[in-house]
């Protein structure tokens, strides 16, 4: 068991440590050699993208639930390539439809290209997480790693060659996840051709049923991205573009980290539906002392790249300001989804992932209308972001606390302290002031959890030792 965790481990690992060096190169070089109007409309673009993932109706959702913990030896693949079959027609006749009704929009470009990414998209996730929920980590690795690698390669070529545009970006971006779809689906080639079911009433209700519990988590996720969208929407309405772009790669530079965590809490589901109960309270606490620990730690870095950023894109400088604020979303983005969310969906919570994201999205757009709309205040704006996700985050640890019959409320009050201390040394102080400040509380910090440093480092060696 703890040794196919962690090849599973080590898999996901290179995979999106490969993603996280490209996503940083794209973050932050395309905007030097860009212009920021350009890069305003990439961000627009991946803007939409997230919120066009209601189209697929849950479904690569419903199949990494469905599929979850089992062996891929054991899953019916002609119930699989049946769905696909049924799901690509619905996509053929859905997406033409929105192309046509977007066509008058002022953006109509990049709805073109955000539809065109959904059609191959889809059924591409899809199968990258049925390979993940079937402990197939490696195998979808490799299409991560592929798609990606290419990606990197256009761009770097779209620099070289001086011809940086939005157009040349979107098209790299969709034409390398479709090498990534046909690439995923020649690993699952016995299931592309596998028969299709013909008993259409059992197909339907079998599909119903992985939509069903797919859509809880859709919904869910689209809460979760509309928290943070009704803010940046705001920011465009109430500043303009530029601002928005400004922000938006604030935004970027701050979640980062995130596309690494949240792509390895898709790792730690398959091995966490095999624990007993009784074990998962144990390795929550032990999955969270790591991450918590690593995480704020991980905050010092926000002084030095700020520096560095400022001289890098000195375009940029009014929304590099804002990082000092939005730098610990990163904490509370991965509390979330790789502690929080993962063990709502091994508990089988997934309407306490829609009722706390829906919940908090009402709560963003009240706070969103005064202090935008309200106070006309730009500062205050930012800040309720990670006010947002601190909150977010809380409730989906308290359910999980709830079923696993546990308290970690102290723990939770200790991080909301030094998350202010960061955000007050860096924004009052900033330099090497709010540097060493952050430091000082953050030494504290690990001086009154040095009981659980302690455990945690015995348990390290356990495993370690067992492997």
């Amino acid at each position: 068991m703890i040794k196919k965790l962690f090849q599973n481990f080590s898999a996901a690992f290179v995979a999106n440590l490969i993603n996280l060096c490209v996503t940083v190169f794209v973050t932050l070089y395309i905007p030097r050699f860009s212009g920021v109007e350009v890069y305003s409309q990439w961000q627009l673009y991946l803007f939409y993208i997230a919120y066009l993932w209601i189209i697929a109706l849950g479904w690569p959702d419903g199949i990494y639930l469905f599929c979850g913990g089992k062996a891929y030896t054991d899953i019916e693949k002609s119930k699989i390539k049946t769905q696909f079959f049924v799901m690509t027609g619905y996509l053929a006749v859905v997406l033409p439809i929105l192309l046509i009704a977007s066509s008058g929009m002022p953006n109509a470009l990049v709805m073109a290209f955000v539809l065109l990414d959904t059609a191959v998209e889809v059924p591409r996730e899809a199968l990258i997480k049925l390979l993940q929920a079937t402990n197939r980590t490696a195998a979808s690795s490799v299409v991560i790693i592929v798609s990606r690698l290419l990606f990197l390669i256009a761009v770097e070529r779209c620099v070289a060659w001086g011809t940086v545009s939005f157009r040349f970006m979107a098209l790299a971006d969709i034409a390398t996840k479709a090498a990534g779809l046909l690439l995923a689906g020649l690993i699952c080639k016995d299931i592309i051709t596998a028969p299709i079911q013909h008993v259409w009433h059992n197909v339907f209700r079998e599909l119903g049923g992985t939509l069903f519990s797919g859509s809880k988590i859709m919904l869910g996720n689209l809460c979760a991205i509309f928290i943070v969208g009704i803010v940046r929407l705001a920011i465009q309405n109430q500043w303009g573009l530029i601002a928005f772009g400004k922000i938006s790669l604030t935004l970027s530079i701050s979640n980062l980290f995130n596309i690494f965590i949240s792509a390895l809490a898709l790792t730690l589901f398959p091995a966490l539906k095999t624990l007993r109960q009784k074990n998962l309270a144990r390795s929550y606490r032990f999955i969270e002392d790591i991450l918590v620990i690593t995480l704020f730690g991980s905050l010092l870095l926000c002084y030095p790249a700020k520096q560095i950023l400022d001289i890098w894109l000195p375009q940029y400088q009014d929304g590099l300001r804002y990082m000092t604020i939005l730098f610990p979303i990163c904490v509370y983005q991965a509390k979330t989804s790789l502690l929080a969310n993962t063990y709502q969906k091994v508990l089988r919570q997934e309407k306490w992932i829609f009722i706390v994201n829906c919940g908090v999205l009402i709560l963003s757009v009240l706070t969103t209308a005064i202090v935008a709309y309200g106070f006309q205040s730009l500062d205050l704006t930012i800040f309720s972001i990670v006010f947002l996700l601190m909150i977010r985050n809380l409730l989906s640890e308290i359910t999980v606390w709830r079923a696993l019959k546990f308290n970690r409320i102290k723990s939770v009050l200790a991080e909301f302290t030094l998350t202010l201390a960061f955000i007050g040394s860096g924004w009052f102080w900033g330099g090497a002031q709010g540097f060493f400040l952050y430091l000082l509380g953050y030494l504290l910090y690990l001086v009154a959890k040095r009981k659980n440093i302690t455990a945690l480092a015995q348990e390290l060696h356990r495993i370690l030792l067992k492997k």
